[in-house]
């Protein structure tokens, strides 16, 4: 069983979690997660006038 540590920004929004790997998060000025990295992997989120997700993109390499 892995443990995981949190770490939270001054808005309370989860901007890291760490345990075997790590992630962290990146967000937009609405408050939208705009950017998820799991360790080298970055995905980007894109969303609608109603904040709600439309896409998650994964470069390729």
């Amino acid at each position: 069983m892995n443990d995981w540590e949190y770490e939270y920004d001054g808005l309370n929004r989860l901007v890291a979690a760490t345990s075997v790997f790590e992630l962290d998060y990146i967000y937009d000025a609405l408050g939208n997660r705009a950017q998820q990295t799991e360790n080298t992997v970055t995905p980007s989120y894109t969303y609608n006038n109603m904040m709600r997700l439309t896409s998650k993109t994964v470069a390729e390499y």
